[in-house]
């Protein structure tokens, strides 16, 4: 018998043209299956802020001991883990800060705070900006400055 088959460099232009093309597919899907993994952890971020609410009540400085007191209000039932604040001076410089320990607040939980600050001197009419940061599947996530209070120093 006479057998025949195709050639062994058609072969390997066949097994090379397969391999790209696969290559291919597997890249485009693996493209869209990162930017669906990251639009919904974009997702759960923004309702995870979206959630929040709290109040900032009086706020007062103490120049002598470098402090700001103040009252926190968590008014939801969402856990905020920190806060980055933010003081804003009269030539609209801003500086930011965290706390030396996390200001959280539990679900529905008021708290009187005495924190150090690390930026004077503090005038009256500068403005401090509490930024929430909460936890999104064990990540904490720096809420937008929409979700920001921000109060008059006094």
């Amino acid at each position: 018998m006479n057998k025949k088959g195709i050639s062994p460099l058609i072969a390997t232009v066949l097994i090379i043209g397969f391999t790209i093309v696969l290559a291919v597919v597997v890249m485009q899907w693996g493209n869209s299956f990162v930017k669906s993994l990251t639009e919904q952890q974009q997702v759960q971020e923004q309702i995870g802020c979206q959630m929040l609410s709290f109040s900032l009540d009086r706020l007062e400085v103490d120049e002598t001991n470098n402090l700001f007191i103040g009252t926190l209000t968590n008014e939801r039932d969402k856990r905020i883990e920190d806060f980055i604040i933010q003081w804003i001076k009269e030539d609209e410089t801003v500086r930011m800060d965290h706390a030396n320990s996390p200001l959280s607040l539990d679900p529905y939980q008021t708290r009187n705070e005495r924190v150090p600050l690390v930026w004077f001197p503090a005038n009256k009419g500068d403005r401090l900006r509490f930024i929430p940061v909460i936890k999104v599947n064990d990540k904490l996530v720096n809420c937008s400055i929409d979700y920001a209070k921000e109060k008059v120093v006094e």
